[in-house]
Order: C-alpha cells, then structure tokens, then sequence
C-alpha cells in the first residue's frame, strides 16, 4: 500500500511540475532534493570527444525486459556528461516509468557535484551508438536524492512512459567532474532492474613523480625570484 502512495504521490508531483514549468531549450540545474523538469538541448548540437561507452547492456525482471547504453562525454571545457538511453523490448508486460543513475556526490572526499540535467530528441551530433528516440518516451520531471548521490529521471504513465517497443529520448547529466568510474543505472516499474554505467569520480591525484617535478619547478622560480631580487638592491660601483 505505502509503495503504491509513495508511486501516486510521485506522479502527481511530476505532473505539477510539468504544468506549472515554462518550454525550456537548455540543462536545468538540479540541486540535491530538487525536482525540475529536464530541459530539451538544441538538436544537432556537437557532444564533445567519447571518453567510455557501454552499449546495449541487458537488463530484465519478470514483467519487463531491454538494454541500456550509456557513455561519458568530454566537454570543451573538460568536464564531463553522461548520456543514457533506454529501450523496452517489444515482449515486455510493463512500461518503464523511472531510471536512476548513481555516484554524483561522494564520501571520500566529501563531494557533490553539480548536475544540470536535459535531453536530446535526436541523435544528431551525437555518437552512432544512440538513436533518436520515440517522441512519446520523454522524460516528465528529474529529481535528485537529498545526499546528492542518485539522479532519477521519471516517465509519466501512459503515453509519456517507455512502453514496450519504445526507446527513451537520449538523457543526459552535465557535471563539474573531470574524471570518472563505474556507476549503477537502474529502471523500474514494479520491480527494479540495474547494470553497471559510469559516473563522477574525484580527480586522480598527482602521482609523487609529478610533485617532486611540481616541487622542483617551484623552487627553481623562488630561487630565480631572490636572485633577481638581490641584484636589484646590489648597490653600483
């Protein structure tokens, strides 16, 4: 029973959401314990260079069954998106109603990192591994755990959900990370069903090879500063 209200009182927020937001075209940000409607990004927009994919990972429960593809993006500006899409396979009982994605805010070290999240209508600019998706499978609302650590995109049942046959509109989460790692994406509608993805990571720390060269330059540029210095307060003959 509290599942099936927890599920209701869900959906009537999303729809509330959906009603009361304005047509956006760029990311949305999405604080811990938000809940935003996803913004559309312009169509054939370029993604960035392709740092890891997974492509058409399985997943299946006994009411539904499909894949997952799912790849980290490297922006201009070197931090990282990532992209999922979701396909239900034409045998599935159930439609899709929710995907959440895993490990934006982490323990050690303490770390949150930003999410503005959107999606894409089409595969235009984007790697060949995902495909426009079916105009109905959009995303109604996003939300995010109040630790910041899941990202859950939700499908409004009936005509907006990934019914069976369909395949999400391509969803994506824009970061501040710089580095990444595994990460767990799951689906569900009655029963959950997850494989493993990518997600944020903090950035590698120098290895001590290139802090003893670091060290060393800062010494050099200290040493060449003091004698710099000094020839300038030598008086003249």
């Amino acid at each position: 029973m509290n599942a099936h209200l927890t599920r209701f009182g869900r959906t009537a927020a999303c729809a509330t959401v959906l009603m009361l937001a304005p047509s956006v075209g760029h990311a949305t940000m999405l604080a811990p314990g938000a809940l935003v409607v996803p913004g559309i990004l312009a169509d054939a927009v370029a993604a960035g260079d392709v740092q890891a994919s997974a492509v058409d990972l399985p997943f299946s429960t006994m009411f539904y069954s499909g894949t997952l593809t799912a790849a980290v993006v490297k922006n201009a500006g070197g931090t990282l998106d990532f992209y999922y899409q979701i396909s239900n396979n034409g045998s599935s009982i159930h439609s899709l109603a929710r995907n959440t994605d895993s490990l934006f805010a982490l323990l050690a070290p303490p770390t949150v990192f930003t999410t503005d999240v959107f999606y894409r209508t089409d595969n235009a600019g984007l790697p060949a591994i995902f495909e426009a998706g079916d105009a109905g499978a959009t995303p109604s609302a996003a939300d995010r755990g109040l630790d910041g650590q899941v990202v859950g995109f939700d499908f409004l049942p009936g005509a907006a959900a990934i019914n069976p046959g369909e395949t999400s509109m391509i969803l994506v989460i824009r970061t501040n990370a710089t580095a990444f790692t595994d990460g767990f994406s799951s689906v569900l509608n009655a029963l959950p069903a997850s494989v493993v993805t990518f997600g944020p990571a903090a950035a590698p720390v120098p290895e001590p090879a290139s802090l003893l060269l670091l060290s060393s330059a800062f010494t050099a540029a200290g040493y060449m500063a003091r004698h710099r210095a000094k020839k300038r307060k030598r008086p003249s003959a």
